[in-house]
């Protein structure tokens, strides 16, 4: 293990903190966004439109866009707490004994 190792492991802990708040943002963002395009407005300004017979529509992403970023924002969620737990640095054995063989009958 070289000597750099415990300000690789700090950076590579930002990263992972930062693929979360990242994917948090990302994932709110997504929801919010897929709820706005559920839920236009079908009344006041938005709903009147004096020269044409049609209502005015307000045009929000299409729901491939809301999709994405609410699983990219997930996956990075995901990838940044599963590095998270994943990465816990191992204990060495301080019994000084050596390990049972499981397969020792």
């Amino acid at each position: 293990m070289s000597t750099n190792a415990p300000a690789r492991r700090r950076v590579a802990r930002m990263i992972a903190v930062a693929m979360i708040v990242v994917g948090v943002i990302l994932t709110a963002l997504g929801v919010w966004l897929g709820w706005r395009w559920h839920h236009s407005a079908a009344f006041g300004w938005f709903a009147y439109a004096p020269l044409s017979d049609q209502a005015f529509t307000i045009s929000w992403p299409a729901p491939w866009l809301t999709l994405s970023v609410t699983a990219l924002g997930a996956l990075l969620v995901g990838s940044g707490a599963g590095y998270l737990l994943g990465a816990r640095p191992r204990r060495p054995d301080r019994s000084g004994e050596a390990p049972a063989d499981p397969d020792a009958g």
